[in-house]
């Protein structure tokens, strides 16, 4: 009886953390929020199906005992389908029919079996097996994701599923090989399946946690991160390039900066409409980012203007790139052909002069403001060795 009570609780206890997983389901909009829904009904099954299997442990209560079985089984497939959700694999209803069916197949055979012998206790061992299998097919999934997951979830996870899967194992061989164990152990399924079940309560935290650290993480990417042209805003730019500069300084390697405009941007504006504007900001981002190493940074500031710092770069080597950058934004299609958006660039190296990131860019600034001058469509490269004239930075607003 104590038992029962302990799993009417447990029962109880899987409908709440299924309730709050559901209710942090609107609050994580990622892939393992998606599975939330799926992960939720899982533990709801696992908690019933072990109520049931509990209430069947009489005599004569072997239909109780089969559904409690099947309703686990279920829920590991659910748990198996939850899992790809979150890391990113969709099985779609050909996957959703490949989980089902084996639940389906080795419930029929239970129920043959209990049919033809109903006064035997229900010991096939089938239903404990085929729960091993899915918690060995998640450990299999998890084993194989790359960076769908974080490496403390995975670890969670993984410990979760094979503790659940070896205790199925163990049931399925008490079931099968050792029936003499459970006469000197006689709570023996029973505690093995409590201990499944606990374990995969533990995994449904590490799951909501999961869920939680995704969504940071995303609302993190989204403030350091321009949303329409998808490469790093001024926020990211000023974090990272002060490390690079910093690294750079320390190595004794040199780092060169550029600043690039797009020539003439209010017009392309007015006369193609915002949207088609829209079109040319993310064109020429990724014409900039080409153009530029993997190892270096290239950010948009602020409507049509971006920074891009190169590491370990001289200054010939720094408009040797500014060249590339003009070249390549040149050649974009759109607007009636290539040639029509066009870039000016300044280009900028670090010399003891620049105390930090903003002063090198600043002298990048002035280039740029000298190239929009001098006619737009160019490339110039700012002196070293002397700090930016103020009224240089001041005339930005006489070349736009």
């Amino acid at each position: 009886m104590s038992e029962l009570r302990f799993d009417i609780g447990l029962f109880a206890f899987g409908i709440a953390i299924a309730a709050l997983l559901l209710g942090a389901r609107s609050r994580t909009p990622n892939s393992f929020g998606r599975a939330l829904p799926s992960w939720a009904a899982a533990v709801v099954a696992l908690a019933a199906g072990g109520f049931l299997i509990a209430l069947g442990s009489g005599p004569g209560s072997a239909s109780a005992t089969l559904a409690g079985k099947s309703l686990v089984a279920a829920a590991h497939a659910a748990f198996v389908h939850a899992l790809l959700l979150a890391l990113g694999r969709r099985p779609g209803w050909a996957g959703l029919c490949a989980l089902l069916v084996p639940v389906a197949l080795v419930f029929g055979l239970s129920l043959a079996l209990v049919m033809r012998h109903p006064e035997a206790p229900l010991r096939s061992g089938l239903l404990s097996l085929l729960m091993a299998g899915y918690a060995g097919a998640a450990i299999v999934a998890l084993a194989a994701d790359g960076a769908s997951a974080s490496r403390s979830t995975r670890v969670a996870l993984l410990i979760a599923f094979s503790i659940a899967g070896s205790a199925h194992l163990v049931r399925a061989m008490i079931a099968i090989d050792f029936p003499e164990l459970e006469a000197r152990w006689p709570t023996a399924t029973h505690d093995l399946l409590l201990v499944s079940t606990l374990a995969m309560v533990g995994a449904s935290v590490a799951f909501a946690l999961a869920a939680s650290h995704r969504t940071q993480d995303d609302i993190l990417a989204l403030a350091n991160r321009d949303e329409l042209t998808g490469i790093p805003n001024r926020r990211a730019f000023n974090r990272i390039g002060e490390r690079l500069l910093e690294r750079c300084r320390r190595q004794n390697q040199p780092i060169s900066a550029l600043v690039i405009d797009i020539d003439h941007f209010k017009r392309i504006n007015d006369q193609f409409g915002h949207a088609e504007g829209d079109r040319v900001l993310v064109r020429v981002a990724g014409a900039i980012a080409a153009a530029v190493s993997s190892d270096g940074i290239v950010a948009r500031v602020g409507g049509e203007e971006f920074f891009a710092l190169l590491p370990d770069r001289t200054l010939t080597e720094a408009r040797e790139t500014a060249e590339r950058v003009r070249g390549y934004v040149a050649s974009l299609p759109g607007m009636g052909g290539p040639g029509l958006v066009t870039v000016s660039v300044g280009v900028a190296a670090s010399d003891p002069t620049d105390l930090d990131l903003e002063a090198l860019v600043e002298r990048a600034d002035a280039a740029l403001l000298a190239a929009k001058s001098a006619g737009r469509n160019r490339t110039v490269v700012a002196p070293t060795g002397g700090a930016v004239p103020s009224h240089r930075l001041l005339s930005r607003t006489q070349v736009r």
